[in-house]
Formats: structure tokens, sequence, C-alpha cells
């Protein structure tokens, strides 16, 4: 009987820490989420100096997620490969790209 109550313990402190690493899971991906809107905010408000709502709300045609995602992306590729462009200033770039590709 003891041998009983000693396993049904062992699966409730099993059952516990499984409750418990989901919830740090979940944490951790809010907080992933968070740092990855945070930083793609900042970088659209660093290299195009204006904010990520701007090209979300007043451009008609690129109003989804993804073609936000994609102009993110491009704001990224830019900054790696600033240099590239030395006939067009950042945010000349950022505009035309997004415009035809998106």
């Amino acid at each position: 009987m003891s041998e009983a109550n000693a396993q049904f313990n062992n699966l409730q402190s099993t059952i516990y820490n499984l409750q418990s690493t989901i919830y740090n899971l979940q944490s951790t991906i809010y907080n992933l989420q968070s740092t990855i809107c945070n930083l793609q905010s900042f970088l659209s408000w660093r290299i195009t100096g204006y904010p990520l709502q701007f090209f979300t709300q007043n451009q008609s045609n690129t109003s989804t997620a993804g073609a936000s995602f994609g102009r993110f992306l491009v704001s990224v590729l830019l900054m790696v490969s600033g240099k590239n462009f030395p006939f067009l200033s950042l945010t000349q770039f950022v505009f035309i790209r997004s415009d035809a590709l998106f």
C-alpha cells in the first residue's frame, strides 16, 4: 500500500513539474514575442526615421502582417549591407522597395 502511495506522490510531483515547465515556456515565448516587437519598432524608427505604425497604417495596399514583416526584413537587410546602395539614402530605398515589392 505504501508503494502505491509513493508512486502516486511521484506522479503528482511529475504533473506539477510538467505544469511548471509549461508555464515557464509560455512566459519565455511571451517575452520573446515582446522582444521581437520592441526590436522591430526600434529598427524601423532607427533606420527610416518613422515608427513602424507609419508603414502599417498609411499605405493602402500594404496593410497585411506579412507585408509589414517583409518591410522589416528589408530594413534589416539595409542595415546589414548599408554601403551597397550609396546612390540612395536608407529612407528613400525603403520607400521605393516597400512600394515595389509589397
